[in-house]
């Protein structure tokens, strides 16, 4: 708890060699455990990790958290747990807010193979779609990215450029299905 402390102290202070520090040590508990108990693939249990990491840095240095209630490693781990229901909650989305794995309880059993019939529909129209395209529409329907993030990340030269672009790759993905 101790050594909890004085890193918390040392990310207030900037220190980023504390964060890697961190980093090494929980890696592998916290990967392990949102692989075997959360059914995470080992991708997304590394990259909630390391969101997990920089949730902690941000919290630290604007003030969010000052002193643990908590061991590190707990702490850790509830923001992995935030993190990876997030992150569920994105994938499950897609083009213009149809929720395809959270099919609702009320819908009739042909209403659910008609969504089901519909996911594949546009499963297999992304695969047909370009990567520009396929980035584009990932970006902003899964990761939620604004179009200023999208634009820097795929080199587009502007933000009303990116937003024509993903115009464009919606309109196409909707004539492919």
């Amino acid at each position: 708890m101790n050594q909890d402390k004085e890193w918390i102290q040392q990310l207030a202070q900037g220190n980023e060699d504390c964060l890697g520090h961190i980093y090494q040590k929980y890696r592998l508990d916290i990967i392990n455990w949102l692989v075997t108990k959360r059914q995470c693939t080992l991708d997304e249990a590394k990259e909630i990790y390391q969101i997990t990491i920089l949730t902690l840095y941000e919290n630290v240095l604007n003030g969010k958290l000052v002193e643990l209630t908590s061991s590190l490693k707990t702490y850790l781990f509830a923001i992995g747990k935030n993190k990876l229901k997030e992150h569920q909650r994105k994938k499950s989305k897609i083009v213009d807010g149809f929720l395809f794995d959270h099919i609702p309880f009320e819908a009739t059993l042909e209403e659910k193979y008609q969504l089901e019939e519909m996911f594949q529909q546009v499963e297999a129209a992304l695969k047909q779609m370009g990567e520009a395209c396929r980035k584009i529409l990932e970006l902003f329907y899964y990761k939620k990215c604004s179009f200023k993030t999208i634009s820097t990340m795929l080199q587009i030269s502007s933000i009303d450029a990116a937003k024509m672009k993903k115009k464009r790759c919606l309109d196409k993905l909707r004539k492919l299905v």
